[in-house]
């Protein structure tokens, strides 16, 4: 599959995905700074359909299990990737003009103040970013080619009061901001990465927000 990228943001998603080496992601069999070609995924499964018929417990396993192969430990240098402190800066940029934004933009903050260890993320795992590649089992595809604080696996899927603010905060602002809304459950932000994906959705309303004015 040949994917081409329509804005410059997107040079880090193929970056950390040809970094991965197929390890957990799609493998990539040759890129440029604005493209790469890569496997494309053959098998039948489809983890939102999954979720919507009731098994949303095994999508779930299933979205763990993969953050787990990207996060493992590898050798060599990381590409160059966006930090999460520029990624965060249109909801940074926005909060003061809506009120909805200004939790999730406050909660953003303080776990950027304070980071643990630090190494790349995805930044966009979710329910149609992990897809079947029959023999070779469910793979992440599209990411955003992130680098910040990585995820304590042990505590995936235990809610901290800051990731249950900020979800009430995203279901206000998806409302307030009209912000695109993808066809899967909302437990799918109960993944390793979870400490941050309330606001990444904070960041994305920001960021088709911005496109707006």
């Amino acid at each position: 599959m040949l994917k081409v990228a329509r804005i410059p943001d997107e040079g880090a998603g193929y970056r950390l995905l040809t970094w991965w080496d197929g390890q957990g992601a799609a493998r990539v069999f040759a890129s440029t700074a604005d493209a790469l070609l890569m496997e494309r995924a053959s098998g039948a499964g489809d983890l939102a359909q999954m979720a919507w018929s009731g098994r949303d417990d095994k999508a779930c396993r299933i979205l763990c299990d993969t953050a787990a192969q990207l996060h493992t430990t590898r050798s060599g240098p990381l590409p160059d990737l966006h930090p999460l402190e520029a990624w965060f800066q249109p909801l940074f940029q926005l909060a003061p003009d809506h009120a909805a934004l200004a939790p999730a933009a406050d909660i953003a903050r303080q776990l950027l103040a304070a980071p643990r260890a630090i190494g790349p993320l995805h930044g966009d795992l979710h329910h149609e970013n992990v897809l079947d590649f029959g023999e070779r089992g469910w793979l992440a595809i599209d990411p955003h080619g992130l680098v910040g604080e990585r995820p304590e696996p042990q505590r995936a899927g235990n809610a901290t009061s800051a990731s249950s603010n900020a979800m009430r905060t995203s279901r206000n602002a998806s409302r307030m901001l009209s912000s695109v809304r993808r066809p899967f459950p909302r437990r799918r932000w109960m993944v390793p990465e979870r400490r941050w994906v309330n606001d990444s959705n904070m960041v994305e309303c920001a960021r088709w927000k911005g496109r707006e004015v």
